[in-house]
């Protein structure tokens, strides 16, 4: 099955999303960033783990590269590279962008973009794909952003943010696991 979906098929679609996300309690996955700028030859990808416990803390620790995390807790963004000490920003510096979008959508609270973005949504084979563009051009917005939902769980399989000035951000998630106990001691700052 694949098309545009229509305005009362969207609603429908965005209410049943939202009761689902806001089920989960925890969430782990298998995480890939790729990230594509300008002037890179090859994208750089990095690979790990992506732990959610609702509604506040999101933690990505990378095995490719190791030693690496980010740790978005309430309104405090942590960020760490092997071997060097944590850096912690408020969660509204712009390299937690995405991580916070990336939690709102977790907690079925996408930002009221209807004055900023236009969306569609489309069902592709197994799953829904939401695609936002401004409605008006600004640096302070992406230029596209497309969101991959698997259509029986409505669980986020693919996040993809195209930045202006080329760059280009992609969020993959595998493998996840609902409501597990996580350690809470994973999303404890360290700076």
């Amino acid at each position: 099955m694949a098309g545009e979906l229509s305005p009362e098929e969207m609603r429908r679609l965005e209410k049943r999303f939202v009761q689902t996300q806001q089920s989960i309690r925890t969430l782990r996955a298998d995480f890939e960033q790729v990230i594509r700028m300008p002037g890179m030859r090859d994208p750089v990808v990095s690979r790990g783990e992506f732990l959610y416990r609702a509604p506040d803390d999101l933690r990505v620790t990378f095995t490719d590269p190791p030693g690496d995390y980010l740790l978005l807790r309430g309104d405090t963004f942590e960020m760490a590279r092997a071997g060097k000490p944590p850096a912690r920003k408020p969660s509204t510096d712009r390299s937690a962008r995405a991580l916070v979008a990336i939690r709102k959508v977790l907690r079925g609270e996408p930002e009221s973009l209807e004055d900023k973005m236009d969306h569609k949504i489309s069902r592709l084979d197994q799953e829904f794909v939401v695609s936002l563009t401004p409605v008006t051009r600004s640096p302070q917005l992406p230029e596209k952003i497309e969101n991959r939902v698997d259509a029986e769980t409505l669980l986020l399989r693919n996040m993809t943010i195209t930045l202006p000035r080329g760059m280009f951000l992609e969020y993959r998630f595998s493998r996840p696991r609902r409501n597990i106990p996580l350690d809470g001691t994973l999303f404890q700052l360290r700076s």
